[in-house]
């Protein structure tokens, strides 16, 4: 689908894009296929971009170290989805996909006005 390059720099649009609210996020729940006995999904997040619906979501799940022993481990996923909210596609793992959730939370009204609501 995308390089690792090119997918570095579509996150860092979508982080630009976040930051000066040319996107907008809303908070879903998360659905059957994210979550299970062996992985966990807390938010999922989702925004329609140039008439692209884009999803992204952190997954921690076992990482299994034999049958019985297992750690949790962690990924960010960054989907397109179709308007059903089925997969399309997944961008290749990046660093950055970090920085778009924590661009995207803290776009939540909630957050946002935290400082204001503070210092009334």
């Amino acid at each position: 689908m995308f390089s690792t390059r090119q997918t570095a720099e579509i996150i860092d649009k979508l982080i630009e894009l976040t930051q000066h609210n040319q996107i907008s996020w809303g908070s879903q729940d998360p659905v059957a296929p994210m979550v299970g006995p062996d992985s966990r999904v807390d938010m999922v997040y989702v925004a329609n971009y140039i008439g692209r619906n884009i999803r992204i979501y952190q997954q921690h799940f076992k990482y299994y170290l034999d049958d019985e022993k297992y750690c949790w481990d962690e990924q960010m996923v960054v989907e397109f989805i179709d308007e059903y909210g089925s997969l399309l596609g997944k961008l290749p793992k990046t660093p950055n996909a970090y920085e778009l959730l924590r661009a995207v939370q803290f776009q939540n009204p909630q957050i946002n006005s935290f400082y204001d609501d503070l210092f009334k």
